[in-house]
């Protein structure tokens, strides 16, 4: 009986938030409200094996699954996972990475969003942020500041950071924040060490390759508006069926429950009566 009510509550906050989710819902949502706080980021596309933290474990996700705030997640040799922000940004994860969603926007003015890449790639499509508020994805040796840009951030095995940018522009730089530098539309620049490099542009090799690895994210961010909707619908349509299941449960009580029905026995033998013997046939 917990579990089942523990179903129908999530049922009800994943509709809530997925509400709060589009950009609309995140505009009507006064900022300190419930709605604008707990929005979460919601994943819309999982490709191979993409896990969740879950005490000292890891869980798998699936696609219309829901983040928080504080959650990391990690894919897979081959995999990859998308999801979209409170705020209509969107973040596309690559292969063999993990990162953690430390703060989360509700699309408010004045709200942060901020994610730690600890391996591995990601790329960003971040909508034009409003008064006051910031977007960062860092690593353990820098940061990227946007006010509303594409750009890809990649950490490195020997632990030194990369930035390619799209489009809009990127402010860069070593994670004390002590070298800063701007980084436009298709160049990179790299901190190593502590050290920033200067910005170079991308060879056409280069900026072939970065337009393909992220040109289905792309795609995915153009069609967010209508994949939240059908994640909706069906947070929706689960949220209508347990509730409905509950009430069943609630009217009918624990003594109405189905009864099993009794094993069928099978029919007793009358075992035949033993003859008497010479003996006591004469004695009766």
């Amino acid at each position: 009986m917990h579990r089942l009510f523990a179903r129908i509550a999530f049922a009800a906050a994943t509709a809530l938030c997925l509400s709060a989710a589009s950009p609309a819902g995140a505009e009507d949502a006064a900022p300190g409200s419930v709605a604008a706080e707990r929005v979460a980021a919601t994943l819309v596309e999982i490709r191979g094996s993409v896990e969740l933290q879950d005490g000292a474990g890891w869980v798998k996700l699936e696609e219309g699954d829901l983040l928080a705030p504080g959650d990391r997640i990690r894919t897979e040799e081959g995999a990859s996972a998308q999801m979209v922000l409170a705020d209509g940004s969107s973040v596309a994860l690559g292969a063999n990475s993990e990162m953690t969603l430390d703060a989360l926007s509700s699309g408010a003015p004045g709200s942060v969003t901020l994610m730690t890449l600890a391996r591995g790639l990601l790329a960003t499509v971040v909508e034009k942020l409003k008064l006051g508020s910031t977007f960062e994805v860092r690593t353990p040796g820098s940061v990227a500041a946007v006010k509303g840009t594409d750009f890809e951030v990649a950490l490195g095995v020997d632990g030194s950071s990369s930035v390619t940018v799209q489009g809009g522009v990127v402010q860069f730089g070593d994670a004390a924040r002590t070298h800063m530098a701007a980084i436009h539309p298709f160049e990179r620049r790299s901190v190593s060490g502590g050290m920033l490099s200067d910005a170079r542009p991308l060879n056409p090799a280069e900026k072939e390759a970065f337009l393909h690895r992220w040109a289905h994210a792309h795609q995915l961010h153009a069609q967010r508006h209508e994949l939240l909707r059908r994640f909706r619908e069906k947070a929706s349509a689960r949220k209508a069926s347990l509730e409905r299941f509950r009430q069943r449960v609630v009217r009918r009580g624990p003594a109405a429950a189905p009864r099993r029905k009794p094993l069928r026995k099978h029919p007793k033998v009358k075992a035949p009566a033993a003859r008497p013997r010479d003996g006591e046939e004469r004695a009766r």
